[in-house]
């Protein structure tokens, strides 16, 4: 911990843009949460979508996805957040000074994690895992406009292999080294 202290608060956000989102929209954050991880819509969605992977969003979706990109956005440019999720590292590509990872893991070590955390079988669990990557996915390919490759990504962890604070040191030396955190010497 003494090594990553600096004179900054560096703040986490995930849900809480969800919540920020639903928020300004005055919508409730169950349905905000919908747009990204939710079931098919109506008996519409569901036949213009039948002969394709891509997920239907429609006008609600969209003022919901716009929302979210807004409050990325401008949390990215205040700065000192670490965004999880939500496609940020796409929308706040133009953001000088950000760094954009990800985190990944074999499907298996994914799964054997939710089975251990959730009272869910092997079948379950599998599902559950491949529903909510392709749910993000698809997600991802509608703000960006294709799918991701591993050129979008400053560092790409697996998290399999690779024990937390091995991956936030990793980080934290890249920070430091591209000068986005400054120490003074009481920080040490």
């Amino acid at each position: 911990m003494s090594d990553t202290k600096t004179n900054v608060e560096w703040r986490w956000v995930s849900k809480e843009i969800i919540e920020q989102a639903a928020i300004e929209l005055e919508l409730n954050p169950k349905k905000v949460k919908n747009v990204f991880l939710g079931e098919a819509k109506t008996s519409l969605h569901e036949v213009t979508s039948a002969f394709s992977t891509a997920k239907m969003y429609d006008a609600d979706d969209q003022e919901v996805i716009d929302a979210v990109k807004d409050i990325v956005h401008r949390i990215a440019e205040e700065g000192h957040y670490i965004i999880v999720g939500r496609a940020a590292g796409v929308i706040a590509r133009d953001v000088p000074g950000n760094i954009n990872i990800k985190l990944q893991a074999p499907l298996e070590w994914r799964v054997n994690r939710i089975m251990q955390i959730s009272n869910m079988t092997y079948a379950d669990a599998q599902a559950y895992v491949l529903e909510i990557d392709r749910q993000r996915e698809l997600f991802v390919e509608h703000i960006a406009g294709r799918k991701l490759n591993n050129s979008d990504f400053d560092m790409i962890f697996n998290y399999a292999t690779m024990l937390d604070d091995h991956i936030v040191d990793s980080i934290i030396s890249v920070v430091k080294n591209k000068k986005m955190i400054v120490y003074s010497e009481e920080d040490f």
